[in-house]
């Protein structure tokens, strides 16, 4: 089943591995990308070009998709490269994305991280509500006050 990532890396790589690649689940993307680098497709992104979808079809067809599949996967990579960029995502990731033995297309599980910083310019988000993770009471702290905080694992010394 295909995955598409678009994650915030230098060039804001978007990363589409073959419909047919198997991959051992559990696995984050880095590491498959060290590991099969075969079964990864790159492009970099640009957020001052304007894709359209032919750019994703030539993209898409590396993964050995055609037809109707070809171009739905290619849809829908464009728009989450899109809401990538409209909302100041982080990642926007759909991980996988099924095609049933129908030819339907759905996203079993989607991830969307959006920039701490840019949540004030995106009014959609605003609203959101926020998991709160309490396990550092001195990062929960901080962030309530608008606080940018990371515990570091050990000591600094300058």
């Amino acid at each position: 089943m295909p995955r598409i990532i678009c994650r915030d890396y230098i060039g804001a790589p978007i990363l589409i591995t073959p419909a047919d690649a198997i991959l051992p689940g559990g696995m984050d993307i880095e590491d498959i990308a060290k590991a099969s680098p075969h079964l990864l497709f790159r492009r970099g992104l640009d957020p001052l070009e304007a894709l359209k979808i032919h750019h994703m079809i030539d993209l898409v067809k590396r993964t050995g998709l055609a037809g109707q599949e070809m171009l739905e996967v290619a849809k829908i990579t464009l728009n989450l490269i899109n809401l990538y960029f409209k909302y100041e995502a982080i990642t926007a990731e759909i991980n996988p994305l099924v095609i049933t033995s129908d030819g339907r297309l759905f996203a079993a599980d989607c991830k969307v991280e959006i920039d701490d910083s840019a949540i004030f310019r995106v009014k959609e988000v605003k609203s959101f509500e926020r998991k709160r993770d309490a396990s550092d009471p001195l990062e929960t702290e901080a962030r309530s006050a608008g606080i940018t905080c990371v515990r570091l694992g050990k000591e600094v010394s300058g």
